[in-house]
């Protein structure tokens, strides 16, 4: 997919909401839990309409129109029920929409494959989410919101980035998620089992990038890498990652450099999905920016949409979000 980047606002994350006033919800209905579980997605449609207009999609091409009418409106709580790509494309076109001004509170639904962005925001169930800002609004509580980071990406939006090898994995993992087939210790198995066998499919996702990676402007093994994955969400390589002390920097760094097949077979479980040690070929960091440059265009999936761009590609911390995240127990009406 390529296109011009969205203008990044500067205005960021809005003021702490009290009370919500007027509630939208966007289902993407094509996306990989929405399409797969009808009934609870239309569950959590039945749930919401109790407080706000919603409206399902099919396509996230044609955003603008509807979520110019609800700025309109004043909408300060919108909830977003899709796949971390849903969440991306509308926080691109929300940033075209507000310029300047504060964005809406974001309440993230799991509805999509991976569903990284919601599990990372700390939502829990969809379900369960939707009935306490129900009760919240009822008893005149407040609505609890976190500030909630976001990268750019070469000026567009984003959560997440994979590059090489983190890309192929992905792009299978969502590939085969979007026809209702997507499991990552599968995956894992199947190129740890290609591996050994010194498998076409092993060989394609671990070949060397092409491309040189700085981390904070220090180049980080040029030419020597299989894949690169950055993002700030916290739900990638388990409790490892999770606990990785970012300082002052923001962005968690996933370098994999080529791996033999003792270091596969000492801490491959699958792929270092937090179920193993690592291997001593992947190396996490955190950092404040990563540029990668290139002689030909950089091939890159963020939040499950592909892009291609010119060089360099700077990645660094974008603005900041005001999203719900519930951290107590509330009573369900």
């Amino acid at each position: 997919m390529t296109g011009p980047p969205a203008p990044v606002s500067p205005g960021g994350a809005a003021p702490p909401l009290l009370a919500p006033r007027c509630c939208k919800l966007l289902v993407n209905r094509r996306a990989g839990r929405n399409a797969t579980h009808p009934v609870q997605s239309a569950a959590i449609i039945r749930a919401y309409e109790r407080l706000g207009e919603v409206s399902t999609v099919e396509a996230l091409s044609g955003l603008d129109a509807l979520l110019r009418r609800w700025k309109d409106e004043g909408v300060d709580l919108l909830a977003l029920s899709g796949g971390d790509g849903t969440m991306q494309r509308a926080l691109e076109a929300m940033l075209r929409i507000w310029g300047t001004a504060p964005l809406p509170r974001l309440l993230f639904l799991d509805g999509g494959t991976a569903g990284l962005v919601p599990r990372s925001a700390g939502v829990g169930s969809s379900l369960d989410a939707v009935a306490r800002v129900g009760v919240a609004i009822e008893t005149g509580r407040p609505v609890p919101v976190r500030a909630f980071p976001t990268l750019r990406v070469g000026g567009r939006p984003a959560f997440t980035v994979a590059i090489g090898s983190f890309k192929r994995m992905a792009e299978e993992y969502v590939v085969r998620g979007r026809r209702g087939g997507g499991d990552l210790p599968r995956l894992g198995f199947k190129l740890f089992g290609s591996w050994l066998a010194c498998g076409p499919f092993a060989a394609r996702m671990l070949e060397p990038l092409s491309y040189d990676v700085q981390l904070d402007g220090e180049e980080v093994a040029p030419g020597g890498l299989t894949g690169v994955h950055i993002s700030v969400l916290d739900r990638f390589l388990g409790a490892a990652y999770r606990r990785l002390d970012l300082g002052r920097r923001d962005l968690r760094v996933v370098a994999l450099a080529p791996m033999t097949r003792s270091a596969m077979v000492g801490g491959l479980l699958p792929f270092g999905l937090g179920v193993g040690p690592l291997p001593r070929a992947m190396r996490v960091t955190a950092a404040s920016g990563v540029t990668l440059r290139a002689d030909s265009p950089i091939r890159y999936m963020a939040d499950g949409e592909f892009y291609e761009g010119e060089g360099p590609l700077r990645i660094e911390p974008g603005i900041e979000l005001s999203v719900v995240r519930w951290t107590g127990k509330v009573a369900a009406v």
